[in-house]
C-alpha cells in the first residue's frame, strides 16, 4: 500500500474523532435552543418551550411540574429593584409567607435571588445582568434546590446574544 493511503486514513480517523469530541461536549449541538428578545439559550434536558413572546420564554418539564420563565429587561441596571418589585407582586397575589433573599455567583455572574414559600409551592426568582442586559428567571414546581441550581447554572452558562439580530 502506498504511503499516501496511510496518511489519508490517519487524517480521516483524526477528523472523525475530532467531530465526535465536539458533538459529545457541545451544549448546543443536538440540543434545542430558544430565542427571545435578542438572546438565545439552550433548553435544559427534559424541558420544552410552552410559550414565547418578544421579551420572555416559558419552559416546562415534560416529566414533572417544573416550570421556568425567563424575562429580558433589556438594558436596565436596577436589578435589585426589579427583584423587589417582582417579589412584592407575587406576595400580594399569592399567599407566600416565607421570603429568603440571597446573592450567589454563577460563572462570574452575580445572581440576586428571592425564594418565596407557601404551603404548597416554592417560587425562586433569580435576577442578574449578563451581556449588557438584565434578566429574571422564575422557577417553580421544583422539589430539590440542587436541581434548581443545576438548571439555573445551565441556563446562565448557555445564554448568549443572538448574533442574527442587531445588538444595541
Amino acid at each position: 500500500m502506498d504511503k499516501r493511503w496511510a496518511l489519508i486514513i490517519i487524517i480521516l480517523v483524526v477528523g472523525v474523532g475530532s467531530m465526535y469530541y465536539i458533538v459529545d461536549n457541545s451544549n448546543t449541538v443536538g440540543s434545542a435552543i430558544a430565542t427571545f428578545s435578542k438572546t438565545t439559550i439552550t433548553i435544559p434536558d427534559g424541558f420544552a418551550v410552552s410559550g414565547s413572546e418578544s421579551y420572555s420564554v416559558e419552559l416546562y418539564n415534560k416529566k414533572n411540574t417544573e416550570k421556568i420563565e425567563i424575562l429580558d429587561f433589556e438594558k436596565r441596571r436596577d436589578i435589585k429593584n426589579i427583584l423587589g418589585n417582582m417579589s412584592a407582586a407575587f406576595q400580594e397575589q399569592d399567599d407566600y409567607d416565607n421570603i429568603t433573599n440571597k446573592t450567589v455567583k454563577i460563572n462570574k455572574v452575580t445572581v440576586y435571588q428571592s425564594m418565596l414559600k407557601s404551603d404548597n409551592d416554592t417560587l425562586i426568582i433569580s435576577c442578574f445582568y449578563k451581556d449588557h442586559r438584565a434578566y429574571c428567571i422564575l422557577m417553580n414546581g421544583y422539589k430539590s434546590m440542587k436541581k434548581v441550581n443545576e438548571d439555573l447554572d445551565f441556563i446562565i452558562e448557555t445564554m448568549h446574544p443572538d448574533y442574527k439580530q442587531s445588538q444595541d
